[in-house]
């Protein structure tokens, strides 16, 4: 569902000034604050090649690790059950892979040709036990919701905003947002 996206997603998180500046040219000053953050304290991010259900990202920063889904789409609706259920199962192994390891795993909704707010929504998929430090970060983001039929899916609207995710680990694990964003060029 494009590698563009998830390179979008990298360049946020690791602070890339070309992406964050695109995607800081419109938004409120709470999105345009926590999107410039990672440009001072950048995560590590690492693109998993063919991640076949083991995420497409794995973020690290100051001992935390994660696994990241990316999923983009233009509606704001995806069934898991698409596809033959290839993306259910895909999200089982995720599931899967992060309950093993004990960490956290996020899916990364990107609604495409969204540009008035945030267009990234995230969603934890359930693993079972995290550390604390983990189920601070995992207790603010929407778990993954099922339909009647037990299948995943991601509805853009009930997801947390990147932004939100962004400022709520900055100001739990760091020393907070920066208070002035750096003018961008």
């Amino acid at each position: 569902m494009g590698h563009a996206y998830e390179r979008e997603l990298k360049g946020v998180l690791t602070g890339d000034e070309s992406t964050v500046d695109k995607m800081t040219r419109t938004g409120s000053n709470d999105i345009v604050l926590a999107y410039r953050q990672p440009k001072r304290e950048p995560f590590q991010v690492v693109r998993a090649a063919g991640s076949l259900g083991d995420g497409d990202l794995i973020v690290m920063r100051n001992g935390f690790a994660f696994m990241v889904e990316v999923k983009a789409a233009n509606r704001d609706t995806v069934h898991f059950s698409e596809s033959s259920g290839k993306l259910q199962e895909q999200a089982e192994a995720l599931t899967e892979s992060a309950r093993k390891a004990g960490t956290l795993a996020l899916y990364a909704f990107r609604l495409k040709g969204h540009n008035e707010k945030d267009p990234w929504r995230l969603f934890t998929v359930p693993t079972g036990d995290l550390t604390r430090k983990m189920e601070m970060l995992a207790d603010r983001v929407p778990e993954l919701p099922t339909t009647a039929s037990d299948t995943y899916v991601l509805r853009w609207e009930e997801g947390r905003p990147l932004h939100d995710f962004l400022e709520h680990f900055y100001w739990v694990f760091e020393d907070g947002l920066a208070e002035a964003a750096p003018a961008a060029n």
